[in-house]
């Protein structure tokens, strides 16, 4: 995967899960989010297969922190009804 790819796709899992918990939007976040990428195509340059590794290995983590609160509050938006003892 393209580490670049990789660093936006972490950026929007990691507002998704912000947005879940009901959290504020901080500049800090868009700032880091900017700066993974261009770390990530630094290393690209010196070690594509490190690089590619590096930001699936950031993906995958940020998808495990806010997976679950992401996953609730879509249900909760969507009311699953299994949840309430409907069928």
């Amino acid at each position: 995967m393209n580490p670049g790819t990789s660093a936006i796709a972490t950026a929007v899992i990691v507002i998704l899960g912000k947005w879940s918990k009901g959290e504020k939007l901080e500049l800090r976040l868009i700032i880091a989010a900017g700066f993974l990428a261009m770390l990530l195509a630094l290393l690209n340059e010196a070690e594509p297969k490190l690089a590619s590794k590096m930001a699936l290995l950031i993906m995958v983590t940020a998808a495990l922190v806010y997976g679950v609160p992401v996953a609730q509050r879509v249900i909760g938006i969507t009311g699953n009804r299994a949840k309430q003892g409907h069928r």
